[in-house]
């Protein structure tokens, strides 16, 4: 969850530092077969986007499936936002391309993406999102016929994203465990969920994205998180990370009351936030994310409370009380800080007590 405090809205800040977020491309999609791929100029308006979602299923199908309940127009734009934004993650993930072509690729993407008939074909051959940029081409062209206010706000964010990329790769080419400070996490790792439940994953893969911050409070070397005899040290880092994560959720619920009288930018949004913030109370002191792969299974529910503030916020109230009843007062460090950021968030019933909770917001802490 990533929300800056922004305290008023408009296209542009909902590009910038809050739509990205939560479009960041998402990790453990399947990995689609590589196609002979036709010219988006020689396919017509239909088969372009037919194609497009298509591409949209392989890259992501969980992330198609939770989008498919808007309506048909606003489907499309949050698809093929993604995927733009998922076509960058690609490049800045595959280990085989140079840093050099890389780090230019990934600052003027932004630019790139206004670019008729560009594709990438330069991907390793493991590369399990390659397809995306081989026919990059029909997503640009499907980018393209959108109003210019929707293009700006794509292209911020990915403007702001590219940057990110770039600078954090320079960054890991100086620092062994990638991310040191807190403020270098809050900087470059969007996604905070992915990078938590993902842990284990990561590090097997040589990525370690918990800030060195956090975790050498607790062990000396990150690899000790996953030694059983480390439990209890490991689920209390695990809460610091949490309480990392829930610093944003009440930037997320203000701005989503600003969204509050634009129905369908509201579902957009508050089916991720919603998703998310399920997620991150599932994996709360579950020492599952330290051993094996963990899913979670309650998303219709999830998506059944997103269609107005006052359902949103009684679903937030109800994940805060599951991460109170599991907080344990033996975590000396995080404990307090969590309960009170859970009493804070557990305290908006809807639109009308969420400025009040809003204005009380001094305890959250990062």
């Amino acid at each position: 969850m990533y929300f800056s405090e922004k305290k008023s809205w408009n296209a542009k800040d909902m590009s910038m530092k809050n739509l990205m977020a939560f479009f960041f491309p998402q990790k453990g999609a399947s990995t689609p077969v590589v196609v002979v791929s036709t010219p988006a100029n020689q396919l017509s308006p239909e088969k372009r986007r037919e194609r497009s979602h298509e591409l949209m299923k392989l890259v992501s199908n969980s992330y198609r499936r939770m989008v498919s309940t808007l309506d048909k127009e606003a489907n499309h734009i949050a698809c093929i936002y993604y995927m733009l934004l998922r076509g960058m993650d690609t490049i800045e993930d595959d280990m085989t391309i140079p840093i050099e072509k890389k780090i230019p690729l990934l600052r003027n993407f932004h630019e790139i993406i206004f670019q008729r008939g560009w594709t990438f074909n330069e991907n390793g051959p493991d590369e399990k999102h390659r397809q995306l940029l081989v026919e990059f081409d029909i997503i640009i062209e499907e980018f393209l016929s959108f109003s210019e206010e929707i293009r700006d706000i794509i292209a911020d964010a990915a403007k702001d994203m590219g940057n990110g990329m770039a600078d954090y790769i320079l960054l890991r080419e100086k620092s062994k465990y990638y991310v040191v400070t807190v403020e270098d996490y809050d900087k470059y790792c969007f996604h905070k969920l992915d990078i938590m439940k993902d842990f284990r994953n990561d590090f097997y893969q040589n990525r370690v994205y918990w800030p060195s911050a956090i975790w050498s409070q607790y062990v000396t070397n990150v690899s000790e998180l996953m030694e059983p005899m480390n439990k209890e040290l490991a689920l209390n880092c695990q809460s610091a990370m949490t309480l990392n994560a829930l610093s944003h959720v009440v930037d997320s619920l203000e701005f989503l009351s600003k969204l509050n009288n634009d129905p369908v930018m509201f579902k957009i949004i508050a089916l991720s936030v919603a998703t998310e913030f399920a997620y991150l109370t599932a994996i709360f002191r579950n020492y599952d994310v330290f051993s094996k792969k963990v899913t979670y299974q309650g998303i219709a529910k999830v998506i059944s409370k997103c269609n107005n503030l006052e359902d949103f916020c009684i679903l937030c109230k109800s994940n805060v009380k599951k991460i109170m009843k599991r907080n344990d007062p033996r975590d000396t460090k995080s404990y307090k800080k969590i309960d009170a950021v859970c009493k804070e968030v557990g305290s908006t019933d809807g639109v009308k007590d969420i400025f009040l909770c809003i204005s009380v917001r001094g305890t959250m802490t990062k």
